[in-house]
């Protein structure tokens, strides 16, 4: 028997195929397929998919802004006969559009659920919807199944996750619709020996916030140190106010942080639903990079008290503030979120073409400018943002990580126009 396990696309500019990192929820998903099964993943930011490759089963996750990409795949395999099993973010908000495209959807996290599918699948009785009563325990989970990417060309199979869930409800996050609200972590030491088992020195966590359980963090980072490992993840700005966490951070390798600082705005960060205290925020930041470890500080725009002067309102700051990178997103209404339920009540969605629902579309009528104004709005602060001459005002040619922070900020400057065109290679890549 085999499966093919199918990474849509993302929408990115063509450059940035050369910077994937490896499909870890693929890996996973491998990782808990029975031994006698034959297993492929296919990542179409670098595959190409032969629909007539032969096959039994295909399995497909996406995010909203990925997944018409995803139904246009599992249209093409289930017109040949095969199975499909999809699953991910978007299709546990919306199980029963996704149904319309797949044999079969998996709501929710897939570990549990998906042995359950395999032997339904064996005996001819798959059912339309597997769904957890719980959120699944994952302290002992297995070990991501790296081999299955064997000579696939990524920046780097080194992807970790320690933790699930968030306890903060940001009105624009759908995390905690996904993996809940609660903190759960796996075993510290099967981490480490993850760790040690991979090839390199760099690595990277994709936890929402690494930091969400204290305690486990500390103890976990204090294991890291003797590994001498350089390392990147997601945090919020309460790392500052824990100085041995801070510390330990520095000590183990941390090189960088994404880091949700969402808004310069008092009105807007208390509508995000984001519990951080706006009058530290200057302060925060600073100890934070005072440490070593670079920000690339996520800044949202689109909220309610929101004109257009919060453009040059927030270049100013982080210019001044010197943060190394910075990510700029539209605010969206992802399916799930309280976001969406509030504008949908409003009537304020003006696209829903899920294709546009990635941080560089205004689909909601905002309310204090224009749609357009909105998306040129963070076009020209991205583009002023990651201008050579700001460049070198916040990195200069001095400090820690020196050509990370330069190689980091060149190939987030390579994505500063619009959609230009769609490329020869692959129809589905598009150039921003």
């Amino acid at each position: 028997m085999k499966i093919n396990l199918i990474a849509p696309v993302h929408r990115k500019q063509n450059f940035k195929r050369y910077f994937q990192i490896a499909p870890l929820n693929l890996m996973m998903i491998a990782s808990i397929t029975p031994s006698d099964i034959n297993v492929e993943i296919l990542d179409e930011n670098i595959d190409t998919i032969d629909y007539n490759s032969p096959v039994d089963l295909v399995g497909i996750g996406a995010n909203t802004s990925e997944v018409n990409r995803a139904y246009e795949i599992c249209d093409e395999f289930r017109k040949r006969g095969i199975a499909v099993v999809i699953g991910g973010i978007h299709a546990s908000a919306l199980p029963d559009e996704a149904g319309e495209h797949a044999d079969s959807v998996v709501i929710g996290e897939a570990e549990g659920l998906w042995e359950k599918v395999i032997d339904d699948f064996r005996k001819g009785t798959l059912a339309k919807f597997y769904k957890h009563e719980a959120f699944p325990d994952i302290s002992r989970l297995p070990l991501p199944d790296r081999a299955v990417l064997k000579n696939k060309r990524y920046l780097t199979r080194n992807v970790f996750q320690l933790s699930r869930g968030c306890p903060f409800r940001c009105v624009f996050c759908s995390v905690t619709e996904f993996f809940g609200n609660t903190f759960r972590v796996r075993n510290e030491d099967q981490v480490i020996e993850e760790i040690e088992r991979m090839d390199g020195k760099f690595l990277i966590f994709v936890d929402d916030n690494i930091f969400g359980d204290p305690g486990y963090a500390t103890k976990l980072l204090e294991k890291m140190i003797p590994l001498k490992k350089k390392w990147v993840s997601q945090c919020t700005l309460h790392l500052a106010d824990n100085s041995r966490l801070l510390n330990l951070a520095t000590k183990s390798g941390c090189m960088g942080m994404l880091i949700g600082v969402e808004s310069i705005s008092r009105n807007s960060l208390r509508a995000s639903g984001k519990p951080i205290n706006f009058n530290r925020y200057k302060e925060m930041i600073q100890r934070i990079l005072d440490s070593g470890i670079g920000i690339d500080g996520s800044f949202i725009f689109g909220f309610d008290n929101e004109d257009t002067s919060i453009f040059e309102r927030t270049l100013e700051f982080i210019v001044k503030m010197r943060l190394p990178a910075a990510t700029f997103s539209i605010l969206t209404p992802y399916p799930g979120t309280k976001l969406k339920e509030k504008l949908e009540e409003e009537e304020r969605i003006i696209d829903r073409n899920w294709e546009h629902y990635n941080g560089i579309h205004a689909v909601f009528r905002p309310a204090r400018m224009t749609p357009d104004q909105l998306e040129e709005g963070r076009t020209w602060i991205k583009q002023e943002f990651y201008s050579y001459m700001n460049i070198f005002k916040r990195v200069g040619f001095f400090g820690d990580h020196l050509i990370y922070q330069w190689l980091y900020n060149l190939l987030k400057k390579g994505g500063t126009s619009k959609v230009k065109q769609k490329t020869a290679s692959n129809p589905h890549i598009l150039e921003y």
